[in-house]
């Protein structure tokens, strides 16, 4: 299973991260949050873009790294 997430720098870059997981190390998320050391950690695309668009246009990033995370798709990361 996909998880997505991101960590402090993702966000001024505005990147998203991919990982590849077993289902059952899902069961404790917080524990796969802090092995990634993300700030973020969904099975979701669409809920982490969204949290990094959230979190860049909180930190004032440029507008134009802005609209290119909110175009980007799944299928565009690589695990």
């Amino acid at each position: 299973m996909k998880v997505y997430g991101f960590d402090s720098t993702d966000v001024v870059r505005g990147e998203l991260q991919v990982e590849e997981v077993d289902a059952i190390d899902m069961h404790f998320p917080e524990e796969m949050q802090a092995k990634f050391g993300w700030d973020l950690l969904s099975t979701r695309f669409s809920e982490a873009r969204s949290a990094l668009v959230r979190r860049m246009k909180a930190e004032g990033s440029d507008p134009e790294s802005i609209s290119l995370v909110e175009s980007l798709k799944a299928s565009y990361l690589q695990v």
